[in-house]
């Protein structure tokens, strides 16, 4: 098979060719050069493409983990939205910040959050980062696994200690945004965690919506039916088994 000659250490790095990343930089291509489009380093092609041995080479020859992309991504932020574990932890382990802000404030474990990447979510988690961080909008990476419907990820955050009481800056619970996109796994997982089923049910945003508001009004049927089935339960007990 022939070898394939890469014009540019990006390349090299996607392909998975350590051999032709390293000739390349030892010939004098730029260890953090950056792509003109989105302003990727090799490293952040390592870390998206999951190119593990690329990673190490990078990271061992000193790539800067802190260079961030046009959304003001660092190279972990990228292994959080891929699900890359193994590179995620090799980044943690060179030092790579698991609480470094993009430009909407948010940390890889709420961008592993609301991808669904909840190995990933976990490595995060045991280096150290805070589970209850906050983005610009007071998003925390529960509300990011409520609104997109990540339930192993709003399971792993819950036993991780996740507020999941704590409102947005719009005074939305995650069981509000669940409600809204109509993730039911979600809604009844989180309804089941708060400390009162009804308290849950009433509360309201700063608009005065209630869960109940907010499935009616984007047409969230199934949402609609959980909650009806639920408030005649509380209404009558007696039924139950």
């Amino acid at each position: 098979k022939k070898k394939q000659n890469h014009t540019s250490a990006h390349e090299a790095v996607k392909a998975g060719d350590v051999e032709q990343l390293a000739s390349m930089i030892k010939s004098g291509a730029g260890i953090n050069e950056v792509d003109l489009v989105h302003k990727f380093t090799p490293l952040h092609c390592a870390a998206h493409s999951g190119s593990l041995e690329c990673l190490h080479w990078l990271l061992w020859h000193g790539a800067d983990t802190k260079h961030v992309t046009v959304r003001g991504w660092t190279a972990a932020h990228l292994a959080a939205i891929r699900g890359q574990d193994a590179c995620m932890q090799a980044l943690l382990i060179n030092g790579a910040n698991a609480e470094a802000e993009d430009d909407r404030g948010c940390t890889p474990s709420h961008l592993a959050a609301a991808h669904g990447q909840s190995y990933t979510l976990q490595t995060i988690l045991r280096s150290g980062a805070n589970v209850n961080v906050s983005d610009r909008n007071d998003w925390k990476p529960v509300h990011y696994a409520a609104f997109h419907g990540r339930l192993g990820c709003l399971q792993l955050l819950v036993r991780w200690g996740s507020c999941i009481d704590d409102v947005d800056n719009n005074g939305n619970l995650p069981a509000h945004l669940a409600a809204m996109e109509g993730h039911l796994h979600c809604f009844k997982f989180l309804v089941s965690k708060m400390a009162s089923v009804m308290h849950t049910l009433k509360a309201r945003n700063d608009q005065g919506e209630t869960p109940r508001d907010l499935a009616e009004r984007f047409y969230k049927d199934n949402i609609l039916q959980y909650i009806d089935s639920v408030e005649k339960e509380e209404e009558h007990p007696e039924t139950q088994e």
